[in-house]
This record gives structure tokens, sequence and C-alpha cells, in this order.
């Protein structure tokens, strides 16, 4: 589950612009908790999943 920020910082972070979001899959590798803590984003409160792959795919 990939849970979505807002980048509220004037410069962009993970090659989105200030004001887009971004999720914990766009921020891998990067310390959330210090960005967050830096003002550069902020939680959304929301949470995200991937849709599984269908079993039967239409041919």
């Amino acid at each position: 589950m990939a849970t979505t920020y807002k980048i509220v910082g004037p410069l962009p972070v993970a090659g989105k612009q200030p004001g887009e979001n971004v999720t914990t899959d766009d921020l891998d590798g990067c310390d959330v908790r210090h960005l967050i803590e830096a003002g550069h984003i902020a939680p959304t409160g929301k949470s995200t999943t991937k849709a599984a792959p269908a079993d039967n795919p239409k041919e």
C-alpha cells in the first residue's frame, strides 16, 4: 500500500513539482520522515493499492 504526500515546499521532489502529489513508491530510497520534517512534503491522509493482475485476461 502506498501513502500519498503533497509537495508543499518550493522545490521539486522525486521529479514532481510543488503542488503535485507523490507516493511512497515515487519516494523509494528517500528519507520520507526527513522530507516531512523539513517541510518539503505533507501527508494527504490517502493510501492507494495497486490492482492485482487479472487471472483470466481477455484474449
